[in-house]
C-alpha cells in the first residue's frame, strides 16, 4: 500500500468527525441554520444534503465518488480512448509531482472535495417542513480548507506542491457543472446541445481558464455525477428521446424504494453529464494529441 493510499484511508475514516468539527466551528457561515445541530449530529443524513440532486448524505456520496474513480471511470477511459491512453488515465498515471503520479494525487482529492459543504450550507426560503439545502461556493471552500490543513498534510508526508495539486482538484471538481447555465441560455441542457459547436466553445472557455487541469476537471465531473444516485448508471444514449423514455421506469423505482421523487430529475441528467464529460475529455485529448501516447 502506498503512502497516499494510507492518506486516503485516513481522510475517509476521519470524515464524519471532521464534518462535525467544521459544522460546529465559527467558520460555519449560516448562523441562522435551524438544522445546524442536526447536521452536526448526523452529517451523513441524506436529509441534511440536497435531496433533489443526491441520494446519499455528504459522507456516503464522497465514498461513492471514490468508488466511481476506482471502478467505472477506468473502464470508460479505455472504452473511449483505447487501451494505452485509458490505462494511463490520459497521462495522469505517467506524470508526477515529486515522485507521486497525478492519478494518485487526484484520488487523494476525492475525500476532500466536498469539505466545503460542511461550512457553506444555505437554506432555501419557503421550504416548509422539508428543508432544501444549497451549497453555493463549496468547491472553492474545499480547496481553502485543504490549504488550511497544510500542517496536518505535511505530517502525513505530503509536500507543498502535492498539497496544492490536491487543493486545486478539490476546488475544480464541479467546474463542468457551469456548462448547465450556458446550455440553458442556448435552449436546454441536453444531448443535442452537447453535440453542438456551442458546447465546444464553452468547453474551450473552461479549459483555457484552468490550463493544466483540464483532464482533472473532466474526470472529476464524471465520477462526481455517477456518485449522486444509483437510479441511473453510466450508460450512454443516442438521443434525448431515449433518455426521456426512462422517466416512467424511474418513477416506479422511486416509489418502490421510497426515494425522494426529485431524484428522477437527477437521474435523467446523468446520461447528459456522461456525454458532457466524455466530449469535454475528447476535446482535451484532441488539443494535446493524446499526451504523446501511442495506441495499441
Amino acid at each position: 500500500m502506498s503512502n497516499f493510499a494510507e492518506l486516503r484511508r485516513r481522510l475517509y475514516a476521519e470524515l464524519p468527525e471532521y464534518a462535525r468539527t467544521l459544522i460546529l466551528s465559527p467558520r460555519y457561515r449560516n448562523h441562522q441554520d435551524p438544522f445546524r445541530q442536526d447536521f452536526a449530529q448526523f452529517p451523513d443524513d441524506p436529509r441534511m444534503h440536497s435531496l433533489q440532486w443526491h441520494q446519499w448524505g455528504v459522507v456516503s456520496h464522497t465514498v461513492k465518488v471514490g468508488e466511481q474513480f476506482e471502478t467505472t471511470l477506468p473502464v470508460k477511459l479505455q472504452e473511449w480512448f483505447g487501451p494505452a491512453l485509458g490505462r494511463d488515465r490520459l497521462g495522469l498515471g505517467r506524470e508526477s509531482i515529486e515522485g507521486v503520479c497525478k492519478w494518485e494525487l487526484l484520488l487523494s482529492s476525492v475525500p476532500t472535495h466536498d469539505w466545503g459543504k460542511f461550512t457553506l450550507r444555505g437554506l432555501a426560503k419557503g421550504c416548509g417542513d422539508k428543508p432544501k439545502f444549497r451549497f453555493f461556493g463549496h468547491e472553492a471552500e474545499s480547496g481553502a480548507l485543504v490549504r488550511e490543513r497544510s500542517l496536518w498534510f505535511e505530517e502525513q508526508g505530503v509536500s507543498r506542491d502535492q498539497l496544492e495539486y490536491i487543493a486545486r482538484c478539490s476546488e475544480l471538481h464541479f467546474e463542468l457543472g457551469k456548462l448547465r447555465d450556458m446550455a440553458r441560455n442556448k435552449g436546454g441542457y441536453n444531448l443535442e446541445w452537447v453535440g453542438s459547436d456551442d458546447f465546444l466553445r464553452a468547453s474551450a472557455k473552461i479549459g483555457l481558464k484552468h490550463p493544466g487541469f483540464e483532464r482533472e476537471i473532466g474526470l472529476f465531473f464524471l465520477a462526481d455525477s455517477w456518485g449522486k444516485t444509483d437510479l441511473m448508471d453510466s450508460r450512454e444514449f443516442v438521443s434525448d428521446r431515449a433518455i426521456a423514455d426512462l422517466k416512467g421506469d424511474l418513477k416506479r423505482q422511486v416509489k418502490d424504494r421510497g426515494l425522494e421523487p426529485n431524484l428522477i430529475e437527477c437521474a435523467l441528467q446523468l446520461p447528459i453529464n456522461t456525454a458532457v464529460g466524455r466530449r469535454f475529455l475528447e476535446w482535451v485529448v484532441d488539443q494535446t494529441t493524446g499526451f504523446g501516447l501511442a495506441e495499441g
